[in-house]
């Protein structure tokens, strides 16, 4: 496992654990009366399918802590310019990020997504700077 930068430009994410929630769950988690919501910064994720999702997650896992590695495997692919445009994300400050869910969500007869939006001026104007890199990853294209 490795963890990631804020300071990096690429998709951020974070969590919201809800508890207490009660109704009809599938059978593995009908134990605990939790809903996670996971958030990312991104609207899209540009994986293109299951299974390339897969590999992607396994190469930023195993070589998350390795650059050069890392970008030498995702040059290695048909999609590379796909996948290495997931460095090329603006990285603007983290109050000012929107965030929106990965996955719909159903409660009772609705199905929604959430996106988180800054709405204090201070973060609006924040949306406008962009944060000074730590270091510089794959660049795309």
């Amino acid at each position: 496992m490795f963890t990631e930068q804020d300071r990096i430009p690429q998709p951020h994410d974070f969590i919201i654990k809800l508890f207490n929630v009660h109704g009809k769950m599938f059978d593995s988690g009908a134990v605990y009366p939790t809903q996670d919501i996971e958030f990312n910064s991104i609207p899209i994720l540009e994986f293109a399918g299951t299974k390339t999702n897969c590999e992607i997650v396994d190469l930023r896992t195993k070589y998350g802590n390795d650059q050069s590695e890392l970008c030498k495997r995702l040059e290695a692919r048909k999609n590379t310019d796909l996948q290495k445009g997931y460095d090329a994300v603006r990285n603007m400050h983290i109050k000012s990020r929107r965030q929106y869910s990965q996955a719909a969500y159903r409660f009772s007869e609705f199905v929604i997504k959430y996106c988180s939006a800054s709405s204090a001026e201070t973060q609006r104007k924040l949306y406008e700077e962009t944060v000074k890199l730590i270091r510089i990853y794959c660049t795309a294209g």
